[in-house]
């Protein structure tokens, strides 16, 4: 079998070992002294993801063995990769950094306490996050450091994190993380020419931070780095000092809602050029592309209502306002619900009842069946008794997110063909054009490195490169930056 080809088993057994389709092997940095040189375990191609936000909300919830069994529980069956998901730092009184320094003691080092040595060093692939600097803040001076971002900070930190853990071994991953400042526009259906997203500057320092955490990679303290929400910016400069290569990949919000960042013609040529694959994040919307959603729209399809916002998770409730209202164009509850049952939900059904998986499935397989989409990061609580939150089916009263170990391992073991990647394409404005039709665009180039993106649709359906005869579309955002 092929290692990098996405797994399609069809008699993958429910339990027991993953074929190795399902994983995709992280680049490491180049090493100076090949002694020092590391293999990080290889990363499942659906990640877990404990998700720090909600235990603020569900402060009195936790506990922590019920989190370290349902991981090992998932490590038994082949989703080996786990990861933290920080909260925001502005929406919370908590401090993130001390919530998270719970996380890496009582969560990653319990798990790897109690798990075997041999186990952990096969499988097990721990991410934790490491927020990438803003803006300096008017007290600081140009030339120092914000806090906690010096190297010798960097290292500290790095080293209390191994301690915390309890490992005498390296972290798997390090994921840095740009905060968002972007906006997103979205446009109408194939008008690639203006769909992209305006590139933030790389926040201060950020060189810095990567050439501190290559050392400490060649040192053995790290064994791999990634990155969320990266900006084509920050990966053009990582690039031009070399640090693009130890980037294993780059984590995005993506899914069939909101593919906006695959959309990004900008990005997604320079990450194919750079070689740095795309993790999808939110891939599920919260819960609402999910077999439980679709078990909820039968109670309101015969009370023949909407869902009420209080009637969904916290999540769920957070993607609806800021996805699916967008998507929908309205701000109706009803309106949108008739949209999203009619467009969405009937399509993924469908398929459901076509391929023989759940719903989850299909929405995490179409993911991962994208050019440039390596992985997919699930989020989770992991909260409630395990059993409880191992029915795949079963519906939560509280609204809290299930553990759907059997709907992930489903996803390798059919492939939707095409037609159904196109229709399913079209719930969020069809496909960005060809790759390679895209690479075309370098003959077009002026002096100053601008392109223009009038793309035109020739007879076999791939979108070719036109240049545009009026030089002001350049002020009016038609242009992409190479």
């Amino acid at each position: 079998e092929d290692a990098s080809r996405l797994a399609c088993v069809p008699s993958l057994d429910p339990v027991g070992p993953l074929p190795s389709g399902a994983y995709t092997p992280r680049k490491a940095a180049p090493k100076d002294d090949s002694s020092l040189e590391q293999s990080s375990s290889p990363s499942c191609r659906i990640s877990l993801a404990v998700d720090l936000e909600g235990y603020v909300e569900a402060a009195n919830e936790i506990d922590p063995s019920h989190i370290v069994e349902q991981m090992q529980s998932l490590l038994d069956d082949g989703l080996s990769s786990f990861e933290l998901i920080p909260p925001s730092p502005n929406k919370l009184t908590t401090s993130c950094s001390h919530l998270q320094a719970w996380a890496e003691e009582e969560v990653f080092g319990r798990f790897l306490k109690e798990t075997p040595g041999t186990v952990l060093r096969r499988h097990a692939h721990l991410t934790i996050p490491m927020f990438l600097p803003g803006s300096p803040s008017p007290t600081e001076k140009e030339n120092e450091f914000p806090i906690g971002m010096s190297p010798r900070e960097i290292r500290a930190t790095v080293k209390e994190s191994l301690l915390r853990m309890g490992s005498s071994e390296a972290i798997n991953c390090v994921q840095i993380i740009q905060q968002q400042q972007q906006q997103q526009i979205r446009l109408p259906k194939h008008n690639w020419s203006k769909s992209r997203t305006k590139s933030p500057e790389p926040p201060p320092y950020h060189l810095e931070v990567l050439d501190v955490l290559q050392d400490l990679e060649r040192e053995g303290l790290i064994m791999s780095v990634s990155g969320k929400n990266l900006s084509p910016s920050l990966l053009r400069s990582a690039a031009s000092c070399g640090f693009d290569k130890m980037i294993s990949s780059n984590q995005l919000d993506l899914n069939l809602l909101d593919a906006s960042n695959y959309q990004n013609l900008e990005y997604l040529l320079l990450a194919s050029d750079l070689n740095i694959p795309i993790q999808a994040s939110s891939p599920l919307l919260g819960g609402l592309l999910t077999e439980e959603m679709v078990n909820r729209k039968a109670l309101y399809d015969r009370q023949k209502r909407a869902p009420r916002l209080t009637e969904l998770s916290p999540n769920s409730r957070r993607q609806w306002e800021a996805t699916i209202s967008k998507w929908a164009t309205t701000k109706n509850n009803a309106l949108a619900w008739t949209k999203f049952n009619g467009n969405v939900l009937a399509l993924l059904e469908e398929l459901s009842r076509k391929y023989c998986v759940s719903v989850t499935s299909i929405a995490l397989r179409w993911l991962l069946q994208l050019e440039q989409v390596d992985s997919a990061v699930v989020s989770t609580r992991f909260l409630g008794n395990a059993p409880e939150y191992n029915n795949q089916n079963g519906s939560d009263p509280r609204g809290r997110r299930l553990c759907r170990k059997q709907q992930y391992r489903n996803v390798f073991r059919f492939e939707l063909e095409e037609d159904d990647i196109q229709r399913l394409w079209e719930i969020s404005g069809g496909p960005p054009p060809d790759l390679e039709s895209l690479r075309l665009l370098e003959t077009y180039q002026d002096e100053d490195g601008f392109e223009f993106l009038s793309l035109e649709e020739n007879s076999e359906g791939l979108f070719l490169p036109h240049r545009g005869e009026d030089e002001d579309r350049r002020s009016k955002g038609s242009v992409l930056w190479l």
